[in-house]
């Protein structure tokens, strides 16, 4: 397997992004090598730890990382394991699966391994969508028109080509077929269709997906759900915006909304203690809408029943849209998709990640600050010296697998989430600093790993903590003496690192000299606290240009860290 690692390694290195599909044994004429090289990389593996099942799929929506696969590939679990096929240098697939089982930690390392959560399931047409957490640079999405009136099936007897992974040793096949007809929900196959090939696509002479392989009787009939039923089960995940007004006021407000500059303001009346819905289909809302305009007989946005106006209150919750009444001043009526809290309840509820849990739209490290206080019973959860309903609501979003109990299981679904800028030292004396230590990340991982084997998903959680844990120690060490450290490469062209340690906190700046003493480039990289600063996300970083953004000719150059009282001097070579 070593050598396998040295090769993907060296292509990574190289960019060499190739299909992979040159000189594939399984196609059986150039029209269908054509096909099997354009679609390959549209096609995964699915490892179902949870059921001890195998199957295929293929990436559908590239931009949200949406899989189709069959229900009963996925079965009960919630997450799956989803591999993408990996070239050698010659370009040639990698299809041991022996090899892809033995090395997810590495694969995904390199992004052809990637953990994916079921987010919706139809049992009927033996359909399921997997949302990935991460995709290779080579994932293709499959070509696709689900548009049930247009003809893409073959005429009968005509060829379709099935790619899956129904192999016992080798994954990723091409296998051919003959179209047979269909019905409302499925295409009629012959074919050599196996088990493995469970959630494969089905395409026609274009290499345009009609299907997805659900069955086959073991002889040569085999069934594929039509393609267009799959847009069925993707409305069940986009994005449908519910706007919910309630009426908590103790009064009937009368007020005017529109979800876009397209649309005229419409009328409502809603008497107090009632609620009521607003929809909006489709993947996004414009910029700046919903709107939402209260006005009195002098239409001056002021609610006169008892002298109330519109005042607006910072939050925690960027997709959540709330407004607060307050006596007294007049403010503007027009309101924009933001933050409040209040009596007057306006929401968004479009789908949102549950490890997300202050619901800003990103998983990050303020994520898993959040849990651990409410881990530790804190009471003021998101730390800004107050105790209010904002509290209450990340307590609430903190039970992120819905199981009831909020413990050790929802930390590592919400770490396995978080980027690899996440799990590298802060770059920069602006980035917030973590609220926890090493020590505390280290007992994190001391209970996760008493339950044994975990599914992919709590895995990566616990990948994703000891890279955290080995961040926290560097940050947390505090050398004995501060140091100038040897840049790194050197020579080099274009960019260069140079580490340094700090026995004391410090002011650091990086100066960079030509070898005649004049003045190239000055680094200010601000406070920093006592620590080590070696690895690429914490030393400091040289580009290689002047202070005027101009590259630097090949050469040698001096740079003088100074540190407090602490000053030392360095020499690199540019070399092109």
């Amino acid at each position: 397997m070593m050598k396998h690692q040295n090769i993907i390694v060296f292509i990574l290195a190289i960019a060499l992004l190739v299909s992979g599909a040159q000189g594939v044994s399984h196609a059986q004429n150039l029209a269908a090598n054509q096909i099997y090289a354009e679609a390959i990389n549209s096609v995964v593996w699915i490892n179902n730890t949870t059921d001890a099942s195998q199957g295929s799929g293929v990436l559908i929506d590239k931009d949200k990382r949406f899989v189709v696969t069959n229900e009963h590939v996925t079965g009960s679990a919630k997450w799956v394991e989803v591999y993408f096929p990996v070239p050698d240098l010659d370009g040639i697939l990698i299809q041991s699966r022996d090899y892809y089982e033995t090395n997810y930690e590495f694969l995904e390392r390199l992004g052809y391994a990637t953990a994916g959560r079921v987010i919706a399931k139809d049992s009927i047409r033996d359909l399921a969508i997997v949302e990935l957490t991460g995709l290779p640079a080579t994932a293709r999405e499959i070509p696709h028109n689900f548009n049930p009136l247009l003809p893409l099936t073959p005429a009968l007897g005509g060829t379709v080509h099935i790619l899956g992974n129904p192999g016992v040793l080798d994954l990723w096949r091409w296998t051919p077929g003959l179209y047979q007809g269909r019905d409302a929900d499925e295409l009629f196959i012959n074919a050599n269709v196996l088990g493995g090939h469970s959630g494969g696509p089905v395409l026609n002479a274009q290499g345009v997906l009609i299907g997805i392989i659900t069955s086959s009787d073991d002889t040569v009939n085999a069934w594929a759900v039509r393609a267009e039923h799959i847009q069925t089960l993707l409305n069940t995940v986009q994005p449908i915006h519910a706007l919910r007004i309630a009426n908590n006021v103790g009064f009937t407000v009368t007020y005017w909304m529109k979800w876009s500059a397209a649309d005229n303001w419409q009328q409502s009346t809603l008497q107090s203690g009632n609620s009521f819905y607003h929809w909006w289909r489709g993947a996004q809302v414009p910029f700046g809408f919903p709107q939402i305009r209260f006005d009195d007989t002098v239409g001056d946005g002021i609610i006169t029943n008892i002298d109330y106006s519109l005042d607006t209150l910072p939050g925690y919750f960027g997709s959540n849209f709330r407004v607060h009444l307050t006596e007294g001043d007049a403010h503007p009526y027009h309101f924009g998709y933001d933050a409040f809290t209040g009596a007057l309840d306006l929401y968004d509820d479009h789908v949102e990640l549950p490890e997300d849990i202050n619901r800003d739209g990103v998983v990050n490290m303020q994520d898993l600050t959040f849990l651990w206080r409410v881990l530790l019973n804190m009471a003021d959860v998101n730390g800004d010296g107050l105790v209010t309903n904002a509290d209450t609501l990340l307590v609430q979003a903190a039970n992120v697998n819905g199981d009831e109990a909020i413990d050790i299981d929802d930390l590592l679904q919400v770490a396995s989430w978080l980027g690899a800028s996440e799990l590298s030292a802060p770059s920069s004396p602006s980035q917030e600093p973590v609220a926890f230590t090493a020590a505390d990340v280290q007992e994190w991982i001391l209970q996760a790993k008493q339950f044994g084997t975990r599914e992919p998903v709590y895995e990566k959680g616990i990948r994703a903590l000891e890279q955290l844990l080995a961040m926290l120690q560097q940050v947390e060490a505090k050398p004995k003496e501060t140091a100038l450290l040897r840049n790194y490469p050197n020579p080099f062209n274009p960019e260069t690192w140079v580490p340094y340690q700090l026995a004391a906190a410090a002011d650091v700046t990086l100066t960079i000299y030509a070898v005649d003493g004049t003045l190239v480039r000055t680094l200010a990289l601000g406070h920093r606290p006592a620590g080590l600063y070696q690895s690429k996300s914490r030393a400091a970083y040289w580009d290689g240009r002047n202070e005027f953004g101009e590259p630097v000719a090949s050469g040698i150059y001096f740079y003088t860290l100074a540190a407090g009282d602490f000053s030392a001097t360095g020499k690199m070579l540019v070399r092109k």
